[in-house]
């Protein structure tokens, strides 16, 4: 969040003022846990990474997998197939 950003610069009041947002809701925001879909993601990224370290080409098409084997590029809770 920008708020985060210029939290040491700024008060949070002014900033959300500034940016037509609620103190209450970015209060309610910077203290609700980790949603699953960004757990999710970040997971995605992880894995998206080790294939590109495994492959050590720069990634694009047919380039994620040719490099690697099966389990390595299996993405986290993808069903097997064995």
């Amino acid at each position: 969040m920008v708020i985060n950003h210029v939290h040491d610069d700024f008060e949070v009041e002014p900033v959300c003022r500034e940016l037509d947002l609620s103190v209450s809701g970015y209060n309610a925001r910077s203290t609700r846990p980790v949603n699953a879909r960004h757990l999710r993601d970040e997971r995605l990224v992880e894995h998206i990474r080790r294939i590109h370290a495994v492959s050590g080409r720069p990634m694009g098409p047919g380039a994620s997998t040719a490099s690697c084997d099966a389990k390595a590029c299996t993405p986290p809770g993808t069903p097997s197939n064995g």
